[in-house]
C-alpha cells in the first residue's frame, strides 16, 4: 500500500469515527425526529419528502435498534459516498489520492460538511449523489460511455433522495456540449440510462398519483412565497453561504478557481458547471423569495 492510498484510508477512517461520535453524542433534532417517524410507517413517499433517507433508516434501525445512530447512519454513509466520489472527479483534474484525501479533509473545516455527515436530513444524501453525478458526467466529457449509466443511476437516487436533483441535468448538458457526449447520443446508451433514472423515481409519482400530486404542488407553489423583486434575500442567501463554508475558505476557492478558468478541458467545464449551477439557481430565486442556504450545497462541495 503506498503512501497516498494509506492517507486516504486514514482520512476516511478518522472522519467516519468522528460521525459516528458525533452521532451517538448529540441530541436528535425535531426534523431527525421527524424523519425516524416517518420511517415507522414506511409509504412510497411523502408529502414534503421523497422516500430515499427515510427508507435507509429501516435496516440500521433493525440493527442498531432505535437509536440516534441508526436514524443517522444514512447520513454517515452518504458522507462516505462524497469521499469516494471526490476520487475520479479530482483524478480527471489531474491529482490523486492523496488529493482527494485533503479535499474531503478540508470539506471537514466547513459546517456544512462537519455537521452534516453525523445529522439526518436529505440534504447531504443529495449532495453524495450530486457529487458521484458530477463525476460520471466529467466521465461522459472525456469520452467513456458507461459514464451514462453512472449519471443516470445518481440522478435518479439523488431525486428520490431530494428535488433538487434535476439541476445536475445541467451537468450532463455540459458533457454534451463541451465533451464527447455529443457522440453518445447516436448511441442507445444516454436513453436506457436515462430509463434508469426514471425508473429508480417511480416511488414519487405513484405516492403522487395516489394524492392528487401534492408533493410536487408543494414543491413548485408551497415552499417559495414571492415578495417581489428584491436584493435582501439575495444577501441573505450569499452571506449564510460564506459562513456555511467560513470565509477563509471560500476566498481560497475563488483564488483557485479564477487561476485555472482558462483550462480547455471538458472535464474541467463540467466541474465548473456543477459548481456554479446549484449556487446560481437558488441565487436567481433569491432576488424574489427567501432562500435556505444550504440548498446550493451541493455545488459548493464540488467547488471545495
Amino acid at each position: 500500500m503506498n503512501d497516498d492510498k494509506r492517507f486516504f484510508l486514514f482520512v476516511l477512517l478518522g472522519t467516519t469515527i468522528l460521525h459516528v461520535t458525533l452521532a451517538v453524542w448529540a441530541p436528535l433534532s425535531g426534523d431527525e425526529a421527524y424523519y425516524w417517524d416517518c420511517s415507522r410507517h414506511p409509504d412510497w413517499s411523502y408529502f414534503d419528502q421523497p422516500p430515499l433517507v427515510i427508507w435507509a433508516m429501516i435496516p440500521f434501525r433493525a440493527v442498531l435498534g432505535e437509536t440516534s445512530l441508526a436514524v443517522r447512519a444514512p447520513a454517515i454513509l452518504s458522507s462516505l459516498l462524497i469521499a469516494l466520489a471526490l476520487v475520479p472527479i479530482v483524478r480527471r483534474l489531474g491529482g490523486g489520492l492523496r488529493e482527494a484525501g485533503l479535499a474531503y479533509l478540508l470539506l471537514h473545516g466547513t459546517p456544512l460538511v462537519f455537521l452534516g455527515s453525523s445529522y439526518a436530513s436529505t440534504d447531504i444524501a443529495m449532495i453524495a449523489f450530486y457529487t458521484v453525478a458530477t463525476a460520471a458526467a466529467m466521465a461522459v466529457a472525456d469520452g467513456e460511455p458507461r459514464g451514462w449509466w453512472g449519471f443516470g443511476l445518481a440522478i435518479g437516487l439523488g431525486f428520490l433522495a431530494k428535488f433538487p436533483m434535476v439541476l445536475a441535468l445541467a451537468v450532463i448538458a455540459a458533457a454534451v456540449i463541451w465533451g464527447e457526449g455529443k457522440r453518445h447520443l447516436r448511441s442507445a446508451t444516454p436513453y436506457l440510462a436515462g430509463i434508469v433514472a426514471f425508473v429508480c423515481t417511480t416511488p414519487v409519482w405513484i405516492w403522487a398519483a395516489q394524492h392528487d400530486w401534492d408533493n410536487i404542488l408543494f414543491q413548485l407553489e408551497g415552499r417559495h412565497h414571492s415578495s417581489g423583486f428584491t436584493l435582501k434575500y439575495l444577501g441573505e442567501y450569499l452571506g449564510a453561504n460564506l459562513v456555511l463554508l467560513s470565509p477563509p475558505l471560500v476566498i481560497a476557492i475563488a483564488i483557485a478557481w479564477w487561476l485555472a478558468r482558462r483550462r480547455p478541458e471538458p472535464a474541467w467545464r463540467v466541474a465548473f458547471v456543477a459548481a456554479v449551477t446549484p449556487l446560481a439557481f437558488f441565487g436567481l430565486l433569491a432576488l424574489r423569495s427567501r432562500m435556505s442556504p444550504h440548498w446550493g450545497a451541493p455545488g459548493l462541495v464540488v467547488a471545495m
